[in-house]
């Protein structure tokens, strides 16, 4: 079951969105549940015992703005596909730090929610994909939006985890990762390294910083393809 939260001060907006969630989802054949809160707090206070897959997240609330919200999700690793949902076309540009999908403008819920909705709902098939990998040991079923970057050093190739310090070394060959259509959010900054857009936190001269601080170098003919796909991944990820 797909469980997507709305968050908005104004219920009757958060129930209209909810209303179309579930519209769309019957439309097709998809099974989700939607639950709403009216201010974010109580999200919070709620989360670690929901199961939720996305977020159509309101800007502007008393207390913990949507930013305030994001922030926490981000401070944590979370990764969720989020959606803002307000008027405030000046907030864009701030919002590119989170990596959010995109934004609906509540004068526009017609013309754009239905179109956000489905970009929400790939979004949460390409974060459930798996992928089995060999290691010397045993076999490893992993989510790739889970792994944030893989290298090889001597034909040896390692796949670092979110949250797990130890890397698996496996015996498939990087080549193998890169030519993989699941791999299409991962940006070569090597000949032996690609890393996952999701937990690039920035991007330096020659380096790239991910949002547990490790760094990675870029080699130097790859900096200015880096940072174009690096560009090009978050325009893509806006609505």
């Amino acid at each position: 079951m797909i469980q997507i939260v709305v968050i908005d001060d104004e219920r009757d907006i958060a129930e209209i969105i909810s209303e179309r969630i579930i519209h769309y989802a019957a439309e097709a054949n998809e099974k989700i549940e939607t639950i709403i809160y009216t201010e974010g707090q109580s999200f919070l206070d709620d989360y670690h015992a929901l199961d939720i897959h996305a977020l159509f997240l309101d800007l502007d609330m008393p207390n913990e703005s949507g930013f305030d919200i994001s922030k926490l999700l981000r401070d944590n690793n979370v990764k969720l596909p989020i959606v803002y949902v307000t008027n405030r076309n000046d907030l864009m540009q701030k919002a590119f730090q989170y990596k959010v999908l995109g934004f609906v403008r509540k004068n526009h819920l017609d013309e754009e929610l239905s179109y956000a909705i489905q970009c929400v709902l790939h979004e949460i098939e390409m974060n459930t994909k798996t992928i089995i990998v060999t290691s010397a040991q045993k076999k490893y079923k992993l989510k790739i939006c889970d792994i944030t970057y893989i290298e090889s050093e001597n034909h040896d190739v390692r796949i670092h985890l979110n949250n797990q310090t130890d890397s698996i070394r496996v015996r498939e060959t990087l080549n193998a990762y890169i030519e993989n259509s699941g791999f299409k959010k991962f940006i070569q900054i090597s000949s032996s390294c690609i890393v996952n857009y999701e937990y690039i936190f920035s991007i330096e001269k020659d380096y790239i910083i991910l949002q547990n601080q490790d760094v990675l170098y870029i080699s130097r003919r790859k900096v200015k393809s880096v940072k174009e796909r690096f560009l090009f991944l978050s325009r893509r990820h806006f609505l």
